[in-house]
Order: C-alpha cells, then sequence, then structure tokens
C-alpha cells in the first residue's frame, strides 16, 4: 500500500518513507535505523505510523515514544485482519500501553466501519479522532474489450488463513462440462498445501510469486478473482483485480462487505464452504451476462472510491487536521 502512496503525487504534502521492518536477524538493525533517523533528521510536521499486530505494534509503541518527545503528532493508521486477535491475547498491563499509543495519536486510519468500531469500544479512542479509509491501488487507464477467458484467479500466499484449501477443493467440485482453468499465483510455505496442487485433479497452474507487472496480466485475463479468506484487513489484491476487471468471489471477514455488495459488483460466500464457491464458479461462466455486469459495477466500484489518487487526498486532507490540532 505504502509503495503506491510514496508514487502518487501531491501538492500538499511531501512524504518520506522510513523502513521498520525486516525479516531475521536484520529486524533489529532496521529498527535502530529507524530510531538513528529519526534523531537526526529535521523535524516533520506530522508522522504516520503504520501498525499491524504482534512485533510491529511493539516497534511502533517505543518509535512514537521518541516522536512524542521531539512535539510531533502522530496518525496510526492500522493494518491486518488479525489485531483484535493479538490485542485479546495480550495481557493486561500491555493492553494498557496498546490503549495509551491508540489515544495519545491525532488520528487513528483504520479500513471500515468494523475497525472503527473496535479502536473506539476497546481501544478507547474518540469517535472523532477516527478516519475510515479504505486501502486503495493504482489501476489501468482502460481494460481491453476483448472477451474474459475462463480463468479463476487467486493471489496472495498460499496459507489455510486464506481459504486456499477450500478454494482447491471448490475446484475439483466445479461441473466437468466446464471449461475454465484456476490459477494460483504467491508462495507457498506450507508443504501440504503444495502436494494438494501438485495432486489435485482439477486444472489448476501455480505461478509462484509474481511481480506487479505479471500480476497485473494474469488479473486482465481472469473472469473471476477469487479470496475465500477467513480473516482480512481490506485486501489489496481484490482491489487490483476490480481495477482490473476481474469479478471478486469474497468471503464476508474484515472490511470486504463495505467494499462488496453481493451480485452488484461482485459475489458474496461463505466462509469455509467448498461447495458454496464452486456453486458461484459455476454461476460466474454459466450466467455470462450478470457476470459482465457485475464485472463493470467493479471497476466503477474502484474508479470512483479506491483509486490511488482520491487515496491520495484523502490523506492529505489527515495530515492537515493533524497539524491543526498540534496548533491549537
Amino acid at each position: 500500500m505504502m509503495s503506491h502512496v510514496q508514487s502518487s503525487y501531491s501538492e500538499v504534502s511531501q512524504l518520506r518513507f522510513i523502513d521498520t521492518g525486516a525479516s531475521g536477524k536484520r529486524r533489529l538493525q532496521s529498527f535502530l535505523t529507524c530510531v538513528a533517523q529519526l534523531i537526526k533528521n529535521p523535524r516533520c510536521d506530522v508522522a504516520h505510523v503504520n501498525v499491524a499486530s504482534s512485533g510491529s505494534s511493539l516497534r511502533k509503541i517505543l518509535l512514537t515514544e521518541l516522536i512524542k518527545l521531539r512535539r510531533v503528532p502522530y496518525v496510526i493508521h492500522l493494518h491486518g485482519g488479525g489485531y483484535q486477535r493479538f490485542y485479546a491475547k495480550l495481557p493486561r498491563p500491555l493492553k494498557w500501553v496498546v490503549r495509551r499509543f491508540f489515544r495519545d495519536a491525532a488520528f487513528v486510519i483504520v479500513l471500515g466501519r468494523v475497525w472503527e468500531e473496535f479502536v473506539v469500544s476497546d481501544l478507547g479512542v474518540k469517535s472523532s479522532a477516527v478516519c475510515v479509509l479504505p486501502n486503495a491501488v493504482p489501476g489501468p487507464a482502460s481494460l481491453n474489450p476483448g472477451e474474459r477467458q475462463n480463468r479463476v484467479l487467486f493471489a496472495g500466499k498460499l496459507v489455510p488463513s486464506k481459504g486456499i484449501r477450500e478454494l482447491l477443493r471448490a475446484a475439483e467440485l466445479v461441473s466437468e462440462d466446464i471449461s475454465w482453468s484456476l490459477d494460483l499465483a504467491g508462495d507457498c510455505p506450507d508443504s501440504e498445501i503444495v502436494a494438494a496442487i501438485e495432486n489435485s485433479s482439477a486444472p489448476v497452474q501455480w505461478h509462484g510469486w509474481v511481480d506487479q507487472r505479471r500480476l497485473g496480466e494474469l488479473m486482465s485475463e481472469a473472469a473471476v478473482f477469487a479470496l475465500p479468506s477467513h480473516a482480512e484487513g481490506l485486501p489489496l489484491s481484490l482491489l487490483d483485480a476490480m481495477a482490473h476487471g476481474a469479478m471478486p468471489v469474497v468471503t464476508p471477514v474484515g472490511s470486504i462487505p463495505e467494499v462488496i455488495t453481493h451480485k452488484r459488483n461482485g459475489i458474496i460466500v461463505e466462509v469455509n464452504n467448498p461447495e458454496v464457491l464452486a456453486a458461484a464458479i459455476e454461476e460466474a461462466f454459466r450466467g455470462k451476462s450478470a457476470s459482465d455486469s457485475i464485472r463493470s459495477n467493479a471497476r466503477r466500484s474502484w474508479k470512483t472510491t479506491y483509486s490511488i489518487e482520491t487515496y491520495r487526498r484523502s490523506l492529505d486532507e489527515i495530515y492537515c487536521s493533524a497539524i491543526d490540532r498540534r496548533y491549537k
């Protein structure tokens, strides 16, 4: 998400990105480098702090203590579908630390109403300090008017929480009289899932990790984008698919129901239900006229609400309001 924001244009704000995360042994080094940069750099007007669960929260809490010492307002941007579970499992003293971290922010940006309710009711943030700002992505200026292929695309890490097992099972349940294929784009750390892909009787092709250019090609070719997740914030892959004109088939988790209206700009299916998922895929290919209408509506939804240009303007408004609060 932040890479998209970094490439966007604004006449109001200039952004400087500092990476605080890394993998393995580099994580501490990355964090200390970030601390050094915050100390050495000239004072900024506002800090934008991206927060997910686990180590991300703990690192950002430490960083914002330094930011507060410099009397710089900060905005928390809450990501990740598992934050409620993370917070619920914390011991009481750490819950108090997390609540203070959120309450001291000038604003808290959340992906949807479900997260707004959480930060207000559980974390004690004033409703006036919460901004609902869905994710956004860039997209093609226009779409190829050619007919879509009978292909279903899954894009993301191939792990159980993304519903990949149900999708593989659903693929085997799709009627044999339909000519179609399933494309999987993403890393797979689970050997059992790899084996399920290799042994599947369905027409499955696993592409592994793909770059943004190739992902755009796959989305432009696909008739259906399937993401039967168990938990989400607001997945960028869904917005990418809408921008490229693929029909979303998704589960009602996280902020997805705030983006997708069933049978208007997507299809919503039950979590962990391969039979219903298979039926939705079949319906997408048998009812071409209805599917084309849903795809057009999905593209229109992206253009009016989830484009990166609209997103950057909203961010600038939040930054300016945070600075105004600082001087009141």
